[in-house]
């Protein structure tokens, strides 16, 4: 047996970005691994064979896309010295290849499907050594930096000559299908990129636009030529709402899985105007099919399905569960079998902890939390660390989450659970926190926390820590203001005031404004009543405060104010790590590097304070 460490994860394979062929005999996709020699993850496409498994690889490439044909295969390349991305064509029976197009900052390809056109799709923005000039809303967006002019650019080439036939501009955030030959472009309207859109069909050849929707709270994500599928509401109050799909032939919108009640993640369509799709639930991401009548359940118990494509009668898919990050599957319309295990000598190495599951009650609701037992010493107590996810309205449940395997591994426990505000269950209880955060969402945590106390006597009730990032690091500062259960507390990329947020990240301006309440410079009393930063005085718990330079949706200001406020009070227990790179979800997103030495950090934080049981914590690079 391996032992996890901070660099464990570079073993494993993740599978992303799954494509299957149209006759449904391929599958093609992109397996990613971390290099730490060169600092950055390698991907490689996979086209395999679906009745023979015989696999060809392209290297150094990534979003494969079949021809209508299936004989063709579409992807990117990028030149890192001219910073250009390159378009490839490759005919599968030969893997011979052609370039046919080249543009600086292609996001993604999409071959129509009939006819020879390719969709390109590229960012445009002004671009300036010195500064950047803005005149639109948002200024910022986490991952992608600050806008100065940014577009949205939709180019339609011809797939063999790669002739430009057409281009039309739309506002970052915009979603694209094709609808025969035509482009289906859903642009949002406002400041919010999660609702109100106007949903256009755009003719290359003419260079026409046809609005069909106007104001809608769903985008198009799918089209079969005649029928068209969305996602989203009809009309969104609160982006806590849950999403539905609608399937619409021209003529009538038919709302297809709101009866079914758990919220969507994504839908495909299939023959006879059947959806293949999946929804949160209790901590699985199950994948059903739906006429809008009935709903039969393919997958997903005790999985996450991640990502589904279909030519219409099979589906290929990606799915994890708590001991292996990703693998293929297909679905041929009767049952389901796994078809890749690239991971199976990995995890017989590493032998990862399985889940246990266990419910509690609280304030009248049934909730769902899980644990993972570390290998003890007979008649010893093992510490405990509290994980809270992200969102609010995020769900932990059946998926591979490495350091919690890590820290398992290292001898504690790690309990975590849904509280109120999650998804996977119904839309009222996702909508619970709203103006309430850290209130009952807190109580259900604690109540979780006891419930695996009842359960687990060789958890040491007095050595627990807490821990998350975002809104688990929101909670992480402001359970440690409400208790002094915890004895150590790793807070990342969390917030702190939300009244600073309001107006200082990314979607501050209409995301806390629902989640908190009203504007902070008309009425504050809300954002100061649920901030973390005015009960400052009351923490006593050792804390690591952890953050990314580069972070813009719970932006700098929110540790480096709690820090300074904390340290100016006179706490000596109180540490901070500033990655100076690194996006919002830097544990998922950082090089390899970089993550191995947040793993490190938040493993040696909790061992200096709850294994070792000292004073002070000092960082020693390696």
């Amino acid at each position: 047996m391996r032992k996890f460490d901070e660099k464990g994860f570079g073993h494993f394979v993740y599978l992303k970005d799954v494509k299957l062929s149209k006759d449904g005999s391929k599958a093609a996709y992109v397996i990613e691994k971390a290099n730490f020699n060169k600092d950055n993850y390698e991907n490689t496409i996979v086209i395999r064979d679906l009745n023979t498994n015989k696999e060809m690889f392209i290297k150094d490439a990534s979003s494969p896309r079949f021809s209508p044909d299936s004989k063709y295969l579409y992807y990117l390349k990028t030149d890192e010295k001219r910073k250009i991305t390159e378009v490839y064509e490759v005919e599968i029976s030969t893997m011979s290849e052609r370039k046919i197009f080249e543009e600086k900052g292609i996001k993604d390809i999409l071959p129509s499907p009939c006819g020879n056109y390719l969709l390109i799709v590229h960012n445009k923005e002004l671009e300036d050594d010195y500064l950047y000039f803005i005149d639109e809303f948002p200024p910022w967006f986490d991952s992608r930096g600050f806008f100065a002019k940014k577009r949205n650019v939709y180019k339609v080439i011809d797939s063999k000559s790669g002739t430009v036939i057409s281009e039309i501009e739309k506002k970052p955030f915009s979603f694209y299908t094709w609808h025969g030959n035509k482009l289906l472009l859903s642009e949002p309207k406002g400041n919010n990129p999660w609702i109100n859109y106007k949903i256009t069909i755009f003719d290359p050849k003419e260079e026409k636009e046809e609005i069909i929707f106007d104001g809608k709270d769903f985008v198009a994500v799918d089209s079969d030529g005649k029928n068209i599928l969305f996602i989203g509401r009809e009309k969104r109050r609160k982006l806590a709402d849950h999403r539905f799909l609608y399937l619409w032939d021209g003529k009538k919108l038919k709302n297809l899985t709101e009866k079914f009640i758990y919220n969507n993640v994504l839908g495909y369509l299939m023959k006879d105007k059947k959806v293949v799709y999946t929804y949160d639930y209790r901590g699985h991401i199950i994948m059903a099919l739906t006429d809008g009548e009935e709903k039969e359940d393919i997958f997903g118990e005790s999985y996450w399905v991640n990502e589904v494509s279909t030519n219409g009668e099979k589906v290929v898919f990606i799915a994890e569960d708590e001991t292996d990050p990703s693998e293929l599957y297909v679905y041929d319309g009767i049952k389901v079998e796994k078809i890749t295990g690239y991971n199976d000598k990995v995890v017989e190495l590493y032998k990862p902890k399985k889940a246990h599951h266990f419910t509690f009650e609280n304030l009248g609701f049934k909730l769902d939390g899980w644990y993972l037992k570390p290998d003890i010493e007979e008649g010893k107590k093992a510490p405990v660390v509290l994980f809270v996810h992200g969102g609010p309205k995020g769900m932990y449940g059946h998926r591979f989450i490495y350091e919690m395997q890590h820290l398992a591994a290292e001898g504690f426990y790690v309990v975590y659970t849904n509280p109120r505000g999650s998804t996977g269950y119904t839309e009222d209880f996702a909508k619970r926190v709203v103006q309430r955060t850290g209130l009952e969402d807190f109580q259900d945590i604690m109540k979780g926390l006891d419930k695996f106390f009842e359960i687990e006597k060789d958890a040491d009730p007095e050595r627990v820590g807490i821990t998350g990032i975002s809104y688990g690091g929101f909670m992480t500062n402001w359970a440690i203001t409400q208790t002094d259960r915890f004895k150590a507390a790793v807070s990342e990329n969390g917030i702190s005031s939300w009244l600073t947020s309001h107006t200082f990240s990314d979607i501050g301006i209409y995301f806390d404004h629902e989640l908190i309440g009203e504007n902070p410079l008309k009425d504050d009393s809300n954002h100061k009543k649920l901030s973390p930063i005015y009960y400052a005085e009351n923490i006593n718990t050792p804390l690591l405060i952890i953050h990314s330079l580069e972070d813009y949706r719970c932006p700098l200001d929110q540790s480096l104010m709690f820090y300074n406020v904390l340290k100016n009070m006179g706490k000596k227990e109180v540490y901070f790590a500033l990655f100076k790179k690194g996006s919002h979800v830097h544990n998922l997103t950082a090089t390899p590097k970089h993550r191995a030495k947040r793993y490190k950090l938040v493993r040696d934080f909790f061992y200096r304070k709850l294994v070792e049981q000292k004073e002070g914590f000092e960082y020693k690079p390696e």
